[in-house]
């Protein structure tokens, strides 16, 4: 069988593949997992096709059966559509005459360029990741007007705050409705997801599958010796959405009772100090504020992007790990402290409630009852019995829910139903 991944950046193996190119940081880990069980399918040839900005040309790389090629997009703008990405799309559909096209994700304009580049329709299948027509509605995260509408001298320069990111959700919202519209089959793993697909089109035929993670997140396990105590862990805090200001409304609580509390947030750094402070966005000025006015620059530690094995190691030191965004699908990050086992506090929003069942797996809230996430931290922070229970309930769960070779086996079985129904095969 030959597929088709369409996928949105770089993953472990494409960096390993290119070992001269320098690829931007991150990876996509569900990607990874999955790649990792293709390889040992000798009856398939899968080809990766992934964004770049080094070369104008396509680049071209393979391992074992897999392809992996890398089509040039130096537009920025993510919602623009770009007729050379789409003529190439249609190019190698012609030549690879593919059984399955599977585009991970409707987030960025390349995804509409392929849906108008296929002709047969009934060998896509998109697989649904964030739904940005969704997100856009709650980008602002109950912030104040006055930061909505703020300007930073970076901001400034670059003619960009938070309501034009907001607005470029919206546009690039329009493009996954059009995505949506167009196919026939998508494949997700939540209510929210699939609610909100069949709402745009109720045509489409849903396939149910969840996502894998990495090999090396299963081979530890949270213990409460090993943890940091009264140690937050979060992995992302540098966009509204992601809620890093509702967890800081609920850290100046924590902190009263527990005068140690500490939290480390991993990814992009939004907070700077001193001749750095340039690089500042309206966001990141109003986190640093919150946190001057309230005394807690010896509380937080911004600790930047982690390799894979990093994160495994802030999973095992955390005593809590907290989800506080406004608004989710499914995410990794979750996913990944469920296996490891890190006690969890997460926002009852988009679909988490499908992947952690409330006080057995973790703790659920309203995402903006501060009250409630700094209580059920507390709970959290005050026995180690609760610690331990909420750990092994998530990681027999995860056992189940985020086993690579079993999602794989389903997502093949998806691969046959779909090829079968493209060749009018019933």
């Amino acid at each position: 069988m030959k597929i088709v991944w369409l996928i949105n950046g770089g993953t472990k193996d494409i960096c390993d593949a290119f070992k001269n190119v320098s690829f931007p940081k991150g990876d996509i880990g569900w990607v990874t997992s999955t790649i990792e069980e293709m390889r040992k399918r000798s009856d398939i040839s899968l080809y990766i096709l992934f964004p770049q900005k080094m070369q104008t040309n396509i680049m071209m790389a393979q391992t074992e059966n897999i392809y992996f090629w890398g089509f040039y997009q130096k537009d920025n703008c993510h919602w623009k559509t770009n007729i050379e990405v789409r003529n190439l799309f249609e190019k190698i559909d012609k030549e690879i005459k593919p059984d399955v096209v599977h585009i991970w994700g409707t987030e960025f304009a390349h995804s509409l360029d392929m849906i108008y580049a296929i002709e047969n329709k009934n060998k896509i299948v998109v697989h649904m990741q964030g739904l940005v027509s969704a997100l856009a509605e709650h980008y602002m995260a109950n912030l104040p007007i006055f930061v909505q509408y703020g300007y930073t001298l970076r901001d400034f320069l670059r003619m960009d705050n938070i309501r034009k990111a907001q607005i470029r959700y919206w546009k690039r919202g329009k493009n996954e409705i059009e995505i949506l519209k167009q196919v026939h089959k998508i494949m997700g793993r939540t209510d929210w997801d699939e609610a909100h697909c069949l709402n745009i089109n109720p045509n489409l035929k849903y396939y149910h599958c969840k996502e894998s993670m990495r090999s090396l997140f299963f081979k530890k396990s949270w213990e409460v010796e090993r943890m940091d105590p009264y140690t937050i862990f979060v992995t992302q805090g540098n966009y509204p959405i992601k809620g890093f200001h509702y967890l800081l409304e609920a850290l100046v609580i924590l902190r009263n009772k527990y005068p140690n509390v500490k939290v480390r947030v991993a990814g992009a750094v939004t907070v700077f100090k001193g001749k750095n402070i340039i690089k500042e966005d309206s966001y990141g000025r109003y986190i640093r504020r919150y946190i001057e006015k309230y005394h807690l620059e010896d509380t937080i530690e911004f600790i930047g992007y982690k390799s894979a094995e990093e994160m495994v190691e802030e999973y095992m030191h955390a005593n809590v790990f907290v989800i506080s965004s406004a608004i989710e699908n499914s995410p990794n990050s979750l996913a990944e402290a469920m296996v490891v086992g890190t006690p969890i506090v997460a926002a009852d929003v988009g679909g988490i409630n499908c992947m952690i069942e409330h006080k057995k797996d973790g703790f659920l809230y309203q995402h903006n009852n501060i009250a409630l996430l700094a209580h059920y931290v507390s709970k959290i922070f005050d026995s180690n019995e609760v610690a331990c229970n909420l750990s092994l309930n998530a990681k027999e769960r995860a056992k189940k829910d985020y086993d690579a070779a079993e999602n794989v086996k389903q997502l093949l079985t998806i691969y046959e139903d779909i090829s079968r129904e493209s060749r009018g095969i019933w």
